[in-house]
């Protein structure tokens, strides 16, 4: 993988961070409790994963 990949990569991750935090802010403000920073989490992390997956799938060919 060369830096100019990795760049774009990296470039990508903060989207499904903001939108956790967005939504967990948003959950919050409802009144609603639950393991919403864990699920948030999750479902960022695992984007992020894919996110990578794909790309190193692509670059690999």
């Amino acid at each position: 993988m060369n830096t100019a990949n990795a760049l774009r990569m990296i470039r990508l991750i903060p989207a499904p961070i903001l939108a956790a935090v967005a939504g967990f802010a948003l959950l919050k403000a409802l009144g609603l409790d639950g393991p919403w920073p864990e699920l948030a989490g999750a479902i960022a992390g695992g984007y992020v994963l894919g996110v990578i997956a794909r790309r190193a799938k692509i670059n690999s060919r």
